[in-house]
């Protein structure tokens, strides 16, 4: 509704370029657009998307191809949030930025990311992943995806000048205030991660890997698995529910160690535990 357009067109066929609103659903979005001149391979286009009632920038430079009349696009994507956010009335929300960039090749039936580069945080602490998504439309529209990475530093990620190093329950409470503000997806998501290892509470955690689930309103863990130290085989199911600013876990929970004490002396925070 309430679509807006100013900029200028050369001719029917390009190039053409400008920037407008609308409103969607009752959310207010901005948006540039900008475009070649029209050829037998199609037209070179640059779209920007942005909206202030989810902080969210959205842009997309490639190529638009008509094939029987059908379009196609074929270029690059990336999606950002930025590190604070300025209401109406000037008050500015710091927040933990992302970033994803991909290749996207876009049809009427689904959009394929491969090449996807997903990091959250800023660059100098930032958790990154690699991986590839498909984006299915139609009346169930649904995203599949899988993300990984060789290495991840929660510790790094989660320091703050005043904590430099959390306890490892401290360090998961306050990642699940990291993600329960984060991609919130109004459409069925599923996500495969697997990651070799990621440092949490000094220690590593290895072979990561994890099934999620959204419904469109509630993220469920399908499967979790991990080694911790003490030689500790961790495994869980269940769903993560929004609680205050962060998430709750609620499921099935397996638990063996074959060196208990370890295990207890990293939960403590005790170094020299593997």
């Amino acid at each position: 509704d309430q679509l807006q357009f100013e900029g200028e067109v050369r001719s029917l066929t390009g190039p053409f370029r400008g920037k407008g609103a609308f409103i969607n659903a009752g959310n207010a979005y901005g948006y540039t657009v900008s475009a070649g001149r029209y050829g037998a391979e199609g037209v070179r286009l640059r779209l920007g998307l942005n909206t202030d009632e989810r902080p969210l920038s959205v842009e997309a430079d490639g190529m638009l191809s008509f094939e029987r009349t059908v379009p196609s696009f074929d270029g690059n994507l990336t999606l950002a949030r930025p590190v604070g956010v300025i209401s109406a009335s000037g008050k500015v929300t710091a927040q933990e930025p992302w970033r994803l960039t991909s290749r996207l090749k876009l049809t009427h039936k689904s959009a394929l990311m491969d090449q996807v580069s997903f990091q959250y945080g800023p660059e100098e602490r930032a958790v990154k992943l690699d991986g590839a998504a498909e984006f299915k439309f139609g009346e169930q529209p649904r995203l599949e995806g899988t993300l990984s990475a060789r290495q991840v530093d929660l510790d790094r990620v989660l320091a703050t000048p005043e904590m430099p190093r959390r306890l490892p329950f401290a360090a998961i409470q306050a990642l699940g205030e990291m993600l329960g503000s984060a991609i919130r997806p109004s459409f069925p998501t599923t996500l495969r991660i697997g990651i070799d290892a990621a440092t949490v509470g000094g220690a590593p955690l290895q072979a990561i890997g994890g099934d999620l689930r959204s419904d469109g309103s509630a993220w469920y863990l399908d499967k979790l698995e991990f080694r911790a130290p003490g030689f500790t085989q961790v495994r869980l199911r269940g769903r993560l529910d929004p609680v205050g600013g962060g998430l709750g876990y609620s499921g099935a929970a397996s638990v063996e160690a074959n060196d208990p004490i370890a295990l207890v002396s990293w939960l403590g925070g005790r170094s020299g535990v593997v």
